[in-house]
């Protein structure tokens, strides 16, 4: 959600979805800026555009409409402080993928009503919402 900027991490997130290899898997990204069409590459380098959605920018409602339809909610930024962008998507039931150290500590508690991972890491990223993914699936 926001601007597309490097400490967004946004390209972290799409190698980590990349990297799970599981096409029943999908990322919708909200927001625009300067790395839109870098991370669209990305994505099309990786034969992802079905799977990964560019909305641009949308009016808050629809962020929260977006949210309340998602299962998980991934913003590893770096720096962060307390977004709260991540409580939105806590009080729209997404299970939250945060940074460790950047602001949201304490308020995601890694493993119980989300994960902190280390940002920048597509490996802890990856297996963070590897993890998610599996409890997803089991509800």
């Amino acid at each position: 959600m926001g601007e597309l900027i490097p400490l967004k991490n946004v390209n972290v997130t799409i190698e980590a979805l990349h990297r799970l290899g599981r096409d029943d898997l999908s990322l919708t990204v909200v927001g625009d800026g300067p790395q839109r069409t870098a991370l669209e590459e990305l994505v099309r380098s990786y034969r992802m555009e079905e799977r990964v959605r560019f909305l641009g920018r949308v009016p808050r409602v629809e962020v929260l409409e977006h949210m309340a339809r998602a299962d998980c909610f991934v913003m590893a930024n770096s720096p962060e402080t307390f977004g709260l962008v991540y409580v939105a998507a806590m009080g729209c039931g997404c299970y939250v993928i945060g940074s460790k150290g950047e602001g949201i500590d304490g308020v995601i508690v890694d493993g119980k009503n989300g994960a902190l991972v280390e940002p920048g890491s597509v490996d802890v990223l990856a297996k963070a919402m590897s993890w998610t993914a599996c409890c997803i699936d089991s509800r």
